[in-house]
């Protein structure tokens, strides 16, 4: 179990140890217009593998994906330019997502449904704390190394972890045979969805700063995203034999809305957590060190909120309370995000990040668990693939409008404060023009205000409809997942019982 939790602190580590090496890479290589695509092709291909992860095996899938992640870290760490940084971190992706998803199948695998808190608790708050230790370490190397070593420093991790895993992990032997479950692939699905998302995200890249938001390349590029978003709800409903998405998981009510709030969680925090070290950096002059350390308050909340709501649910059996109370929270978290400016004390930094690692940490393995709880036993691995596609897609598109909306806000605001100002800006321009930093972060504030409040909004409104299932917290046998899965498959087929009588199935003692 050791070697599974420090594959998954590399993994998480990954997707936030880029942020504060940002604006070091974007220097270097010039390409501040460009700094999206190094966290979103990361995040396209870790989603991407995901719902494939265990078709292989398990034993097998973790083998290769932490080859792969060693392999593209190495790949990263030499870039001489963007284009290869954001291939390897495509690469890495790849690798990242398939560590991720196997983890928590391999814990829902091996771990009763009943002691599965704890251990889902403790796998949250490592996603949450390495999502917040990336930035610091990030700022670390950059500092006193190079940014580079964000990258270099996966490798040596990710031989031990390789060689014990392959060593002494040991699991059941897959059946089927090698053909067999590459059938069982979802190719047009996970190519349309993949293509949707990059056409929709060039379209917002682009749009505004390389070409005209009325130009036909834009146009263009968000009609084929439409297109082939449309082309994957067809395949995913009618032709694929094992769809990324299955249509019949979303009958389950619990399923479906903790996908969607796992969606709007993951724009939310994963936004603020890769943009915020730009603020410090370009706008107040921080080093990357500093930049890291401002957010460590949100570490230690973080973790006491998943590890405490682990608890709780083991102990008492409720889940769906934990995740309406961090995505109210949110709401106001992320408010207050929205104040951090150039001259904000450090006392209310605090606070603010108090409230913020709070909110994060009662969501994300929460909703995993909310899932897990209702889907049916031979559907397990994918409901629980599922959270994390949908926190991952979540992400890549937060990300994306942060970055789009950005790209679009500091040249508009700079005009509007210094309209004498007649010169071309745009945001790759922050250290060359009269108070570019300061305007930097005005930009920033707004941008939160737009699209970071909006996605909390969104996730509260999501989290009410998780509805409140008692989780088993007896120990009575192997049935475990069972127990829950029967009745809520017979809870959607007995639409019509009223809460009294669900509560009266829902706590039946199992035979």
């Amino acid at each position: 179990m050791c070697i599974i939790v420090l594959s998954m602190i590399m993994s998480s580590l990954d997707i936030t140890i880029i942020s504060t090496a940002l604006p070091k890479i974007s220097a270097q290589f010039h390409s501040y217009e460009s700094f999206t695509w190094v966290i979103t092709a990361y995040m396209l291909t870790n989603t991407a593998i995901q719902p494939i992860a265990d078709i292989f095996g398990r034993k097998f899938m973790m083998t290769l994906t932490l080859v792969l992640f060693i392999i593209s870290s190495f790949i990263c760490g030499v870039s001489p330019n963007i284009g290869t940084l954001i291939l390897g971190r495509a690469i890495q992706g790849i690798g990242g997502g398939g560590i991720s998803v196997l983890v928590n199948v391999i814990i829902a695998d091996i771990v009763p449904l009943r002691k599965r808190g704890v251990f889902m608790g403790v796998n949250g708050a490592i996603f949450s704390l390495s999502s917040i230790i990336g930035p610091l370490l990030g700022g670390f190397f950059t500092d006193n190394l190079t940014w580079r070593w964000a990258f270099y420093i996966n490798v040596p991790i990710g031989f031990v972890c390789l060689i014990i895993f392959t060593l002494f992990f040991k699991m059941p032997k897959d059946k089927g045979s090698f053909m067999e479950k590459i059938k069982r692939i979802d190719f047009i699905g996970t190519i349309s969805i993949i293509g949707s998302l990059v056409s929709l995200l060039l379209g917002l890249n682009w749009g505004g700063q390389k070409y005209p938001w009325n130009s036909t390349t834009i146009i263009s590029l968000f009609t084929v995203g439409i297109i082939l978003f449309i082309i994957y709800i067809i395949v995913e409903n009618k032709f694929a034999k094992e769809p990324i998405t299955p249509p019949s998981l979303f009958k389950y009510r619990n399923i479906t809305f903790s996908s969607l709030t796992s969606f709007f969680s993951g724009a939310a925090f994963l936004t603020c957590v890769n943009t915020l070290p730009l603020l410090y950096q370009d706008g107040r002059g921080f080093s990357a060190t500093i930049a890291g350390l401002r957010l460590t308050p949100a570490v230690f909340c973080i973790t006491i909120s998943a590890i405490g709501s682990g608890f709780f649910i083991s102990k008492w059996g409720h889940i769906d309370i934990y995740i309406k109370i961090g995505s109210f929270l949110m709401i106001f978290s992320s408010y207050c995000v929205t104040l951090i400016g150039m001259n904000t004390e450090l006392i209310k930094e605090v606070f603010i990040y108090i409230f913020f690692g709070l909110s994060v940490g009662l969501i994300f393995q929460n909703c995993v668990m909310s899932a897990q709880q209702v889907s049916p036993p031979e559907h397990l691995a994918i409901s629980t693939t599922l959270i994390s596609f949908f926190n991952n897609i979540g992400a890549v598109v937060g990300v994306a409008i942060h970055g789009a909306y950005l790209q679009n806000a500091f040249p508009s605001l700079y005009k509007e404060r210094y309209p004498d100002y007649k010169k071309p800006i745009t945001v790759n321009d922050i250290h060359n023009v009269p108070n570019g930093p300061s305007i930097y972060v005005e930009s920033l504030q707004k941008t939160y205000r737009y699209t970071v409040i909006p996605m909390t909004i969104l996730l509260f409104l999501c989290s009410i409809f998780i509805k409140h299932y008692k989780l088993n917290t007896t120990k009575n046998t192997d049935k475990d997942n069972k127990y829950v899965n029967m009745e809520e498959v017979r809870e959607d087929i007995t639409v019509t019982i009223d809460d009294q009588a669900s509560t009266e199935v829902l706590n039946k003692p199992s035979n």
